[in-house]
């Protein structure tokens, strides 16, 4: 259940900070980093500080708030790049639990 919450957590994360930068709005960015606090959070214990990956988020609203969208997107890369890397190995893992590989 906690898996499914950090997932769906991040997700909706990226999203809501995607179309903050789109649509320039600073309280969907502000959204985005109050959704990515959980699953930072939960792979702090893998990583150490990454909890504070968040925090790009606010380089975001502050870059989105002074119209630099490129920049916003560079403070964005990397809670995206993280994103996909949970997302495609909870993929993999389930995958290999189907077929047995992983117990």
């Amino acid at each position: 259940m906690t898996d499914l919450l950090i997932i769906f957590g991040a997700l909706f994360s990226i999203l809501a900070s995607i179309f903050g930068i789109l649509k320039n709005k600073h309280w969907l960015l502000l959204l985005g980093a109050l959704l990515f606090i959980l699953p930072c959070y939960y792979l702090n214990n893998a990583f150490n500080g990454i909890i504070f990956l968040p925090l790009l988020n606010i380089g975001s609203v502050v870059a989105v708030h002074n119209n630099r969208k490129l920049i916003a997107w560079l403070f964005l890369l990397p809670e995206i790049l993280l994103a996909l890397a949970v997302l495609l190995l909870g993929l993999v893992f389930g995958l290999l639990m189907e077929k047995g590989v992983v117990y």
